[in-house]
């Protein structure tokens, strides 16, 4: 039984270093989008499918959608040598001891824009279109009459176009 036991561990650990050596490991993701169990050339395809059909919803008051589509600002993968760098970056150690590091099963910065594309696109929404955006007041008392009335507050639509741009 020890010896068969032996065995079995050894050929499941045999097998298991020799798949992880083409696919990525459990709970592997690229920019937030998840590429466990899949060898480089589908994480690259998947990776670039998803940069074609990006679409950034935008959801503003008084229930105002806006979309930033990823063709608009031509959004695309972008990584160098594609996702094999990563993959050998996971490959630099046993693969049992990389599955427990976060930093071999987390990698950013694989998309690339066109800043002035994106610059020119988000002037064009509503949000940022200075005549477009009431103000906010905070709720007040208004003496009229002989007597005090509250005028309700107005939440407005300003955004803070520094945190929304980035």
């Amino acid at each position: 039984i020890l010896v068969l036991s032996t065995i079995f561990i050894s050929g499941v650990v045999l097998f298991l270093t020799v798949y992880f050596e083409t696919h990525f490991y459990p709970y592997s993701m690229i920019n937030e989008i998840s590429v466990s169990f899949l060898t480089t050339r589908e994480a690259d395809r998947k990776l670039h499918d998803h940069a074609s059909s990006y679409v950034l919803v935008l959801q503003e008051r008084d229930d105002v959608r806006e979309l930033i589509r990823g063709s608009e600002i031509d959004l695309r993968f972008d990584m160098p040598y594609g996702s094999a760098a990563f993959k050998k970056k996971q490959n630099e150690t046993f693969w049992l001891r990389s599955l427990l590091q976060r930093s071999a099963r987390q990698y950013g910065d694989a998309y690339s824009l066109n800043e002035t594309l994106l610059s020119d696109r988000f002037r064009k929404l509503t949000c940022a279109d200075k005549e477009k955006i009431v103000e906010p007041k905070n709720a007040s008392l208004v003496y009229r009459n002989g007597r005090y009335e509250i005028l309700s507050e107005i939440y407005g639509n300003k955004a803070n176009e520094k945190m929304l741009y980035a």
